[in-house]
């Protein structure tokens, strides 16, 4: 297992390193540069302030722990390819939430040991009060909001409120096409476009549970840690499996991802929040090959501008 006192060190660095990157983040908002876009569609913005970001946080990982190999979201993994130790970085996880003006969006720094997340930290522009946050764990240290220990995770925010007053986090095109019987209609959904925040509320308390469809490995690095060590429940479905499975690293079902380039290609569902709303949704979620119609019929959505599909129902 980690050494005790370097899972200490990390965990204070990633803490820090989330506060720095978000203040480079509050010092460039609203934005004033220019928006690029990652894709043809012109859907995935980048910002050169997602850049200067990153390559701040990577520079000070290297620095502190040039053992460590270190994946960013905008550029290429850096640091010995074979280090047990692997930092996820997402320097601005709601970048169109940000240069749209939604003050809606996230820094992400997590550190993973042969693919399992150990050590995490968010900043979030609000946290268990309107205001900006850090949220960090490390394992078996449970959840912390800055010095203050989430004493009461994922209840605190509203225990006197049923199941189906509280809210959870779900892509608006998944839920249209779950179309869920009633026994899953027990909350209000909630979209916010950055899922390093929407897992940080989980944490907190605030949402009863989030799933996400294709997330990449630096959006969950630091958040879905948080939500273990908060009390949370965490299921993941590996490719081509019809079960859904208890999280306890990032792979392929059969054998952790511990490279960078093998943790970039990982993109899988997962759920996450109290264990009666992760199981409930979980029982009810589609299989495998209905998550791929959805995730085809997003894809030629957005190749279309984004302009929502023809209605075959009048012909």
């Amino acid at each position: 297992m980690l050494d005790a006192t370097l899972l200490a060190r990390i965990g204070d660095a990633a803490a820090r390193y989330a506060a720095e990157g978000g203040r480079m983040a509050l010092a460039g908002y609203p934005l004033r540069g220019v928006v690029e876009f990652k894709d043809e569609a012109q859907t995935n913005p980048v910002t050169e302030l997602d850049r200067a970001i990153e390559r701040a946080l990577c520079a000070a990982i290297a620095s502190d722990f040039p053992d460590h190999s270190v994946l960013g979201e905008e550029g290429q993994p850096s640091g010995p390819a074979e280090s047990e130790i692997v930092w996820a970085v997402d320097p601005l996880d709601g970048t169109r939430n940000f240069v749209n003006g939604l003050p809606l969006f996230a820094v992400s720094v997590g550190a993973l040991w042969r693919g399992r997340p150990v050590a995490g930290a968010l900043f979030c522009t609000v946290g268990l009060r309107p205001e900006p946050a850090i949220l960090h764990a490390r394992l078996g240290g449970g959840a912390w909001l800055s010095e203050t220990p989430l004493e009461t995770p994922l209840r605190a925010v509203a225990p006197a409120l049923p199941m189906s007053a509280r809210l959870v986090g779900v892509p608006a095109p998944l839920w249209r096409r779950l179309r869920p019987s009633d026994d899953l209609r027990y909350a209000d959904t909630r979209s916010l476009g950055s899922v390093a925040l929407e897992l940080a509320l989980v944490a907190s308390g605030a949402l009863q549970a989030a799933i996400f469809g294709r997330p990449k490995v630096w959006d969950l690095a630091a958040g879905l840690l948080l939500v273990q060590e908060a009390g949370g429940a965490v299921l993941w479905r590996p490719p081509h499996m019809r079960r859904w499975r208890a999280f306890e690293g990032f792979g392929d079902g059969r054998r952790p991802a511990t490279r960078p380039d093998e943790l970039r290609k990982w993109a899988c569902p997962v759920i996450a929040g109290s264990a009666p709303a992760v199981a409930a949704m979980a029982a009810r979620l589609p299989g495998p090959e209905l998550w791929q119609r959805l995730w085809t019929a997003l894809a030629r959505r957005v190749r279309r501008g984004g302009r929502p599909p023809r209605d075959r129902s009048a012909r």
